[in-house]
């Protein structure tokens, strides 16, 4: 195995770690979200929430593009 899969192997699976960290985050703004009664902290929990979402795609396109080579 070359110096460059060896990299792409290891990157893959700090990132299969990351995925299961990422969800928990969504499922956290998510709650957050339902407790909070203030507009304005509802509007920044909602932003944030939509952030992890979004860092949640990207983990799962880099691991499928990982998967690839």
């Amino acid at each position: 195995m070359s110096f460059y899969q060896k990299e792409v192997k290891l990157a893959r699976a700090e990132l299969e770690l990351a995925a299961p960290a990422e969800k928990d985050a969504i499922l956290y703004y998510q709650e957050l979200y339902n407790l909070a009664r203030d507009k304005k902290l509802n509007e920044a929990i909602g932003k944030i929430h939509e952030e992890e979402k979004m860092h949640l795609v990207a983990i799962r396109e880099r691991i499928y593009e990982f998967s690839l080579g």
